[in-house]
């Protein structure tokens, strides 16, 4: 057995340390407290004295590492420390929902990506790789003024001289006693690699689940015989292609993930016309990804029974659903990740919420579930409850020949859950218990509201909030509302066999919308867009103008539901505490300081632009830019 070293920046991680090897050794002989300046050196000193492996966190490891011929373990800090760190930092804010930024390398944190929604807070990450300067990423942070940071020595040394509060990395024992233990078996591995080996093979050979192993160049390293026999393909042919080549439904983001951040990762594929849930799991080494392994098994399909409309005539034509999830445009991580949650929890008999604004395209997502789900090829049916009254909500749905019977043993979605009462609900309860139907309900606002309205019982409450998604509005989503105007711009002009170029510009401004109607706002405004557009060439300008025919159309009603209304809008701050919305042609900044140096100079251009600092013929096309009319007084 080798010798095992471990450095920390603290003395109070040192008497952690202490107390955890009072309880089981480890196989670690030395334990010291060491200043990150002094790490190289005592590293050096360690490996002279036979020391094979070194335990050590954040900017020390990655100097050691560098710098000394030794196996480096890296300490890793979990989600549970992480998460009383915010805690402390928001508590030292007095803030109700402070910024706070977190500095440091990469390799040195868990996941924190619903941290924002649980501990209501703003969490801005710097995380930097190996190899680049800790003061370079907090001096980043510290400029864009957070409310508390936290971070390693340095980060809270320069965080205290800005005058803003902070809290150090301080391990806790499940971080520390996390890096022990791979040490420990990090140690064991180096003794007997090849005995190792063998026993990776023995469990490819013999393993009931689907493996393929991944090197962190994404090459395929092995294969099992049963992903072989699923693949109908050799280990051979197979070991040495690029794993998205095999898998293609393997996204980057999931292998960053894998090899980057060494997170677990599982998701729903289709491998050669196998529906399998695969995971991904990163298999470390000296603390790093050496490799992953992916492990498949079958999704097993419900038993199939005759639904009520295969019952009563086989000639009757089974509801069935039109989309899939490859016809949903996802190109931004939220949307990304809804997708994949909504693939996985399609293959659960228990019901799933999702939580959708107006105007999202959520009767695809439901549908695309149905086609990827055990029940696929079975009845879909949909009912909208924001459609009916709350008496005719419980005649439609559970009425003897009612929806419900219609899905049978398929899939009800039931849309605008929210417009259900508690009647409805207490009808609905025995469903999700039964599960004979997968039932999909959508909701306009969270269940926690429903259940604060008491229109649910809180048994009703668990079972929708348990398997929920939250699907992003397109505010959220830059990526993929740039694909939406694209997409719908060029539709509605062929459409109407014209042809037209949106400008960049024009683009940008649509870009920096919010759109309350999401996806069907953005629809119905290009089709306006087009339909009212008399130049080829749609430029910023031209959209203000359209804009502005329409709200000035509509001024003088101000009705709910008016043109001006179903406008994409800015949303900025007013002189009240409350923020208005405005029509996009009034949503700018610059409009608003030319407005207002014109009307300090009574509309004297010359005077305007010498205060602006430009020149009259700039400031008339910023005017025409903008839609600004001014006269002197």
């Amino acid at each position: 057995m080798g010798k095992i070293a471990l450095f920390v920046p603290r003395p109070e991680m040192t008497a952690i340390a202490r107390n955890l090897l009072a309880e089981k050794p480890y196989g670690i002989s030395e334990v010291k407290t060491v200043r990150t300046d002094l790490a190289v050196g005592e590293a050096s000193l360690a490996a002279a004295n036979g020391t094979t492996i070194i335990i050590a966190r954040g900017l020390q490891a990655s100097l050691i590492r560098e710098s000394i011929n030794v196996q480096v373990v890296e300490i890793v800090m979990t989600a549970q420390e992480m998460a009383l760190l915010v805690k402390e930092a928001k508590r030292l804010t007095n803030k109700e929902r402070p910024v706070i930024s977190v500095i440091g390398f990469e390799n040195m944190f868990s996941d924190m990506s619903y941290f924002n929604e649980i501990y209501d807070i703003e969490l801005r990450r710097y995380l930097i790789p190996m190899g680049e300067r800790i003061e370079d990423a907090a001096r980043m942070a510290l400029d864009e003024k957070p409310d508390a940071v936290i971070g390693g020595e340095v980060a809270v040394e320069m965080a205290k001289k800005d005058g803003i509060p902070a809290v150090f990395f301080t391990a806790t024992e499940d971080s520390l006693r996390n890096a022990m233990e791979n040490a420990m078996l990090l140690d064991r591995a180096m003794e007997s690699e090849k005995n190792h080996a063998a026993q990776i093979d023995t469990l490819l050979d013999y393993s009931f689940n689907a493996i393929v192993r991944i090197a962190p160049n994404r090459k395929i390293l092995s294969v099992n015989s049963r992903m072989c026999d699923i693949l109908e393909d050799k280990e051979e042919n197979l070991t040495g292609k690029n794993v998205q080549s095999v898998f293609p439904e393997l996204s980057d983001e999931s292998l960053r993930r894998i090899f980057d951040r060494g997170e677990e990762y599982v998701l729903l594929m289709q491998i050669n016309k196998v529906r399998m849930i695969t995971e991904l799991v990163p298999v470390w080494s000296s603390g790093h990804v050496e490799s992953a392994v992916m492990t498949s098994h079958r999704v097993r399909e419900e038993g199939v029974t005759r639904s009520p409309i295969d019952r009563h005539t086989n000639n009757m034509l089974m509801p069935m659903a039109s989309s899939h999830f490859n016809n949903i445009i996802q190109e931004s991580p939220a949307m990304k990740r809804a997708v994949e949650l909504g693939k996985l929890f399609a293959t659960s008999p228990f019901p799933v919420l999702l939580e959708a604004e107006a105007g999202l395209h959520v009767r695809n997502f439901a549908q695309s579930m149905h086609n990827i789900g055990p029940r696929r090829g079975r009845p879909y049916v949909e009912g909208d409850c924001l459609t009916m009254t709350e008496d005719a909500q419980i005649d439609r749905f559970f009425r003897d020949g009612g929806l419900l019977d219609t899905a049978g043993d398929g899939t009800l979605t039931i849309l605008n859950i929210d417009a259900a009462d508690s009647r409805f609900f207490a009808r609905l309860l025995p469903i999700f218990s039964r599960r004979r139907v997968k039932v999909i309900c959508t909701s306009r606002i969270p269940v926690e509201e429903l259940l604060q309205r008491r229109q649910i019982e809180e048994e009703a409450y668990t079972y929708l909030a348990s398997l929920r998604i939250r699907i992003p509005p397109l505010r959220e989503r830059p990526e993929d509302l740039e694909h939406y105007i694209t997409l719908y711009f060029r539709r509605a002009y062929e459409r109407q066999g014209r042809y037209h170029i949106m400008t960049k510009s024009a683009k940008e401004y649509l870009m920096g919308c919010l759109w309350p109607g999401n996806e069907v706002q953005v629809h119905v405004f290009a089709e306006r867009l087009v339909l009212t557009s008399t130049r080829r060439s749609i430029d910023e300008i031209s959209v203000r103008q359209v804009m502005d025919f329409f709200r000035h159309q509509e001024d003088s009603e101000a009705k709910p539901g008016s043109t001006s209304d179903m406008l994409p809008y800015i949303e900025q701050g007013s002189g009240s505490t409350q923020n208005q919305t405005h029509p996009l042609s009034y949503a700018d900044k610059e409009r608003g300081k030319i407005c207002d140096a014109l009307r300090r100079h009574g509309g004297n251009r010359q005077l305007t632009a010498k205060e602006l600092g430009i020149s009259t013929t700039t400031l008339w096309r910023r005017m025409q830019k903008y839609g600004i009319r001014a006269s002197k007084q």
